[in-house]
């Protein structure tokens, strides 16, 4: 009798817990620029008007090139605390196709302050870039 109970409480939990859905990610912005050759000055890509958790990847390659030098994206964000959030990247310019690709930086970003993105030159920068960033938000449902 008492296993009976056990295993019909342990049958309860575990259906309620597969009926909670899992919480989603929501993109809230986005910017994808294909063969770039010039720098980007300080650019806001988003301002949070809440507090809340967000998740930032960005992905960097280059097209080409012959010469030394290269580029630099620069992703920033503040945090809840204040701390800076970043994921930069760095590309050099050479013949071939070269990428790299942030880890998805999960933060929680504070409200009004903005998310921008940057992309300086190294050197002589003779190759173009091409820079996609995606924002997204956790929603919770």
């Amino acid at each position: 009798m008492r296993t009976t109970i056990v295993f019909f409480a342990v049958l309860l939990c575990s259906l309620v817990v597969v009926g909670q859905q899992q919480p989603q990610w929501t993109v809230v912005q986005h910017v994808e620029l294909m063969q770039q050759g010039q720098p980007i000055a300080p650019t806001t890509l988003l301002t949070p008007t809440e507090s809340g958790v967000y998740r930032l990847t960005a992905y960097f390659s280059s097209v080409g090139g012959t010469a030394a030098g290269g580029w630099t994206e620069f992703l920033n964000a503040t945090d809840i605390t204040g701390g800076l959030v970043n994921g930069n990247l760095g590309l050099n310019c050479r013949s071939g196709h070269y990428w790299f690709s942030t880890p998805p930086i999960t933060a929680v970003l504070k409200a009004n302050a903005p998310v921008t993105y940057q992309v300086s030159s190294t050197g002589a920068a003779t190759c173009q870039y091409n820079l996609l960033i995606i924002v997204e938000q956790l929603q919770q449902q």
